[in-house]
């Protein structure tokens, strides 16, 4: 391929390349945003951990985003994970978490601000009373038969159970900063704070033991994080990655350039290019004449007075009724042509010598067979 037509597919290929440098200098965890509380942010904040910690144990975590809330609770065999929701909770929203709940669903609230939470809090059975900052924090109550943790929680919410049946498990029994409340066949984890489930907060072995417990993640759990009520409602976790994360933005951005560039390089921009001339097919006569100009002018005879040679030794073997080829003593007067015919049919001859031999070669036919057909008149060549 030539250098001029390489030239496109080597712009190509370098704006691939950049392309790619910026996705992964744009991709979460290159500038990552600390107050974010996605699934998909990689801050001290975000739960970006939490997600991956529970693939790693065998669970099938997925996000929600969109409008479909309550169509993602209708299995009672899933944990629905509420970290830090930044936005309320509309009351078509808590009656569909109420519902799951009582159905069997698992509820992992990690609450972080008392007046979003409260929906949710009053339909568990805790009411927000006030906050704490208890550092790192063993458990009142082993969690799933787990004694001995010890969890860092930083500042808390503290909680206090509005009916019984709440199981108090860090803190204090009275106002506990995490709580396990059943509601009819299914039951609710609050956490007073994020910190436990933050990717910070992941890095110790017992808060990430504590989060696995939390989400009753294992093998086939189905886990739905909430990214709804951390503003993703897009419609799909595809667009929300798009249009919600770096690693969406630098998409686009490489997108956007690489239309940009076919646009600059497409010939529909300014005025059309001129078409070529047309070229016309040649006909088999077109061909023919052709090559028979080129072999007249190639000045080989050789072949014509080979024909020559055939054509009377055969005419005459016909006539004086012998084989296919006249023999020596068959030719007669005729052999000294013969032989001619012969030498000039090996060794070419000029245009006026063909000219003689074909004369002469049909006068010798016409004097040997005593009439008959005479052969076609030689052209001058």
């Amino acid at each position: 391929m030539k250098p001029r037509r390489l030239r496109p597919y080597l712009a190509s290929a370098a704006l691939v390349v950049v392309g790619s440098i910026l996705l992964v200098v744009l991709a979460p965890g290159a500038a990552p945003d600390n107050g974010n509380p996605s699934s998909w942010a990689t801050g001290r904040a975000g739960s970006w951990a939490l997600y991956h910690l529970a693939q790693g144990v065998g669970a099938s975590p997925r996000r929600l985003t969109g409008s479909g809330f309550g169509a993602a609770l209708k299995s009672p065999r899933a944990t629905l994970v509420e970290y830090l929701p930044t936005t309320p909770f509309g009351a078509a929203q808590v009656r569909a978490i109420g519902a799951f709940l009582r159905r069997g669903g698992q509820l992992l609230l990690a609450g972080g601000s008392a007046a979003k939470d409260l929906p949710l809090l009053a339909l568990i059975g805790l009411a927000p009373a006030g906050t704490a900052r208890l550092g790192t924090t063993r458990e009142l109550v082993p969690l799933r038969g787990v004694p001995g943790l010890t969890v860092s929680v930083g500042s808390a919410m503290r909680l206090r159970p509005i009916g019984s049946g709440a199981v108090p498990l860090l803190g204090t029994e009275s106002t506990p900063v995490a709580a396990a409340v059943p509601v009819g066949r299914g039951e609710a984890i609050v956490v007073g704070s994020g910190y436990p489930l933050s990717n910070q907060g992941l890095r110790r072995a017992d808060d990430a033991q504590f989060a696995i417990l939390s989400m009753l993640a294992g093998p086939g759990r189905h886990l739905v994080f909430d990214e709804i009520h951390h503003g993703y409602q897009l419609g799909d976790g595809v667009s929300a990655l798009l249009w919600g994360t770096p690693l969406g933005a630098a998409a686009i951005l490489v997108a956007a350039l690489l239309l940009l560039y076919l646009g600059s390089q497409g010939r529909r921009l300014g005025r059309p290019l001129p078409s070529g001339s047309l070229t016309a097919i040649r006909s088999t006569d077109d061909h023919l004449e052709a090559m028979a100009q080129l072999y007249a002018g190639s000045g080989d005879r050789r072949q014509v007075v080979a024909r020559y040679r055939d054509e009377l030794t055969a005419s005459l073997a016909r006539r004086t009724r012998g084989g296919p080829v006249a023999d020596a003593g068959a030719l007669g007067p005729a052999a000294p042509l013969v032989a001619e015919l012969a030498r000039g049919a090996r060794d070419g001859v000029s245009g006026p010598t063909l000219v003689s031999l074909a004369q002469r070669a049909r006068r010798v036919e016409l004097e040997m067979v005593g009439g008959g057909a005479p052969p076609e008149e030689v052209p001058n060549r």
